[in-house]
């Protein structure tokens, strides 16, 4: 799910200075467990990597309030190229800027409507980090972009009298 990229990148921004946290919320998979707490108990990088193994759906509004951009790294591959991951959706929910990889159908949604950057590689994704940790401003008016898209084009009320149309 592109973890592993976004340790490599992650640990490259602190290298590099940049002042950032990463919060993972969420299982890793057992074929992945090992690496993955091999990677953030890294001495560099560990003090700056909070991992959460579980929390309750009604519980995300929470963390989305507490942290600045929101990233979605996945690895192209059929399934990931077949739809848009859940997660995009519970970003722009959020209102946050989204740093996300090039798999087409998230890649359509945040680029048609500026919520966010894409990367194809590691070193887009650095840049991707760096341009937003900047510029305060540009992560506000994505993540608002996104929020606004997201109610007008996905709200159930709408979508409601839509259907309510189609069966008349």
């Amino acid at each position: 799910r592109g973890v592993f990229t976004l340790l490599s990148v992650f640990k490259k921004a602190i290298e590099k200075g940049l002042m950032v946290t990463l919060l993972f919320i969420g299982p890793v998979d057992k074929s992945d467990k090992k690496k993955f707490e091999e990677l953030t108990s890294n001495p560099s990088i560990k003090e700056f990597i909070d991992y959460i193994p579980w929390i309750e759906l009604s519980e995300l509004p929470s963390y989305l309030n507490i942290i600045d951009i929101c990233v979605c790294p996945l690895i192209k591959n059929a399934q990931h190229e077949s739809g848009i991951a859940n997660k995009i959706f519970q970003y722009l929910f959020g209102g946050k800027a989204i740093i996300a990889s090039n798999c087409l159908p998230q890649q359509q949604l945040i680029q048609s409507y500026n919520c966010g950057l894409i990367f194809s590689n590691e070193n887009e994704f650095l840049t991707s980090i760096e341009k937003l940790v900047n510029d305060k401003s540009l992560r506000y008016k994505m993540g608002s972009n996104g929020k606004k898209m997201l109610y007008h084009n996905y709200n159930n009320q709408k979508q409601e009298e839509i259907l309510i149309e189609i069966f008349k």
